[in-house]
């Protein structure tokens, strides 16, 4: 069985810094827009340090168990 994917709406406040750098790589062609500036970048983030936080918590879980 296919496993389907859960999307979720959610907003946040990025500070002016990092408007300029997205801004900057639509500029330069990178992305096309903002908004796959940013999806691209926590895409990045989630698949790497909360991968690693989430590792953490369950070798610690097992530990304790």
């Amino acid at each position: 069985m296919e496993e389907r994917r859960r999307l979720r709406h959610v907003s946040f406040k990025i500070s002016e810094r990092v408007v300029r750098n997205v801004d900057l790589l639509v500029t330069k062609g990178i992305f096309v827009d903002r908004t796959e500036a940013i999806r691209t970048a926590l895409d990045m983030y989630f698949e790497g340090t909360a991968k690693r936080w989430l590792e953490m918590y369950r070798r610690r879980k097992a530990v304790r168990s």
